[in-house]
């Protein structure tokens, strides 16, 4: 299990809550990887049982200004004053008293559990409905009730295939975990890049590492001239260039210089944005590259 070194930003995300019941918003987060993996030596059957993770990378989100380490071979995400603890066959059901009610409720394939002792809630959980896994808050002396969102966050962002959504221009996009991530200055999208290591011949013909960045770029912009659609924003910006309509996008493919830049844009016809991503590489390697490009923007959606 390993913290990703690139900060992303969750649909499932809306608000935390911190000390004393005062909210505090984030929009900002980071994800933990959890790698379900095949123990060496040890053969492992077909067939999954339903409620079990199997094998894969997952993630979990938490907040940016957050920590997670592990504590006693458990997991444990520090924000403010909670702490959240996660991982499989987290069962502490046997270590409660009779003097505590038991309340119970499903939400996003999440079963949360909640223990009062008299009116304070001491302990308040999360079970994964389809896999055996769990999130819980305790404390006994103060209870956790300004912790609980926090939590309900972690649960329902368990996910396979982590994504990026945008709250002020309304779209999401799948993000490649081997890439780097980073905001947009002004929270309008978001950069992913990556630099990869390559061998150069030198003028004496010695070998030395050298490398190449590639750059994913997914942002919005408002449509301030006021395009009906797609066609009519192409023949101003891009007339003369050759444009490859999929689906409900365009691809179009401009040499700047060195680089070479395929875009990639959506808008909703006489919508008040123009949704736009594009790939920059070194020319060289821009084919290459192309179709993990191509195949991110499968995912791209409007909300």
């Amino acid at each position: 299990m390993k913290k990703f070194l690139y900060i992303l930003s969750l649909f499932v995300f809306t608000s935390c809550v911190s000390g004393g019941g005062t909210y505090v918003s984030f929009d900002k987060c980071e994800f933990y990887e959890i790698s379900k993996g095949e123990t060496e030596g040890t053969e492992v059957s077909e067939e999954i049982e339903e409620t079990e993770v199997a094998e894969g990378i997952y993630y979990v989100s938490y907040p940016q200004a957050g920590s997670i380490e592990e504590v006693n071979d458990v997991l444990v995400m520090d924000y403010q004053n909670c702490s959240v603890e996660f991982g499989e066959d987290l069962n502490y059901e046997s270590e409660l008293n009779d003097l505590i009610e038991i309340k119970t409720h499903e939400k996003n394939d999440v079963s949360y559990q909640a223990w009062y002792k008299e009116d304070l809630l001491v302990r308040y959980g999360g079970s994964l409905i389809n896999y055996d896994y769990k999130f819980w808050l305790t404390d006994f002396e103060v209870g956790v009730s300004d912790c609980i969102l926090v939590l309900d966050t972690m649960a329902e962002s368990f996910t396979d295939t982590p994504f990026y959504h945008n709250k002020d221009y309304g779209f999401k996009v799948d993000v490649l975990p081997e890439y780097k991530m980073e905001y947009l200055p002004s929270d309008e999208g978001v950069l992913m890049k990556k630099w990869v290591v390559d061998m150069c011949m030198d003028e004496w013909g010695d070998e030395y590492e050298c490398g190449h960045k590639i750059e994913i770029y997914v942002f919005g912009t408002d449509n301030i001239f006021g395009y009906q659609n797609l066609a009519e924003f192409l023949a101003d910006k891009y007339s003369g260039y050759s444009a490859e309509f999929v689906g409900s996008g365009v691809f179009v493919d401009e040499g700047s210089g060195e680089d070479g830049i395929r875009h990639y844009f959506m808008m909703e016809n006489g919508g008040s944005a123009i949704y736009e991503a594009y790939l920059k590489t070194p020319s060289q390697y821009h084919s290459a590259n192309k179709e993990e490009f191509d195949e991110l923007m499968k995912s791209f959606s409007i909300l």
